[in-house]
């Protein structure tokens, strides 16, 4: 009972709730990414990442559409027009915390001579089509604007993928309803035994 985007849909179905969608034509807003589709495409190629990955992400941007940022919720940051009720979704606002983050200024994003890029990019690949797209496209938006400076020429160096926990041969997710119940294990154990439980780097 929501409205997704047509990236959040497999096979005809929602990605979480695997539900079948019905297609219904509505007024959205949405963030250009389309205009830094050839400029993405040579990020990339510099950014360190399993090839798995950047074959993910040639295909994405090969059949690139611009980012539908409205979401029909109750939850969610706001759209800043008066009377709207859509929300804006949470990839929008991720996609960009690491240039907000150079700046203590609550008035300023970021100013050019604070911006660092990012070293290291930990996330699932999950988020090789969606989030890494849209922050690349973000740092584009900045160094249009000046407040990313030319000579950082991607968002982020390196592209590195957590491995993925499995319960009976499936990968454990909330949505699939298949954890398991951590009460009365302790939780600095629980942490130790999952940084542990192989290479940092085995997805790779």
């Amino acid at each position: 009972n929501t409205v997704i985007a047509d990236s959040q849909v497999e096979n005809g179905s929602c990605e979480r709730c695997r539900t079948r969608v019905q297609v219904r034509n509505t007024p959205q807003y949405f963030f250009r990414t389309t205009a830094y589709r050839d400029r993405i495409a040579a990020m990339i190629e510099i950014i360190d990442m399993p090839e798995s990955t950047r074959r993910i992400q040639r295909q994405r941007v090969a059949e690139m559409r611009d980012f539908c940022i409205s979401r029909q919720r109750r939850f969610g940051a706001p759209i800043p027009i008066e009377g709207e009720t859509d929300v804006i979704d949470g990839f929008f606002d991720s996609s960009y915390y690491f240039v907000r983050y150079c700046s203590n200024d609550p008035q300023v994003i970021c100013r050019p001579e604070e911006y660092r890029p990012i070293d290291v990019y930990v996330g699932g690949q999950e988020h090789a089509a969606g989030h890494m797209i849209y922050a690349m496209a973000f740092h584009c938006f900045f160094q249009d604007i000046g407040v990313i400076p030319a000579h950082f020429p991607v968002p982020f160096r390196r592209v590195v993928h957590q491995g993925v926990i499995h319960r009976d041969g499936v990968r454990m997710s909330k949505n699939r309803g298949n954890g398991i119940d951590p009460t009365g294990f302790d939780s600095d154990e629980i942490r130790m035994a999952m940084m542990f439980m192989g290479p940092f780097e085995v997805n790779r």
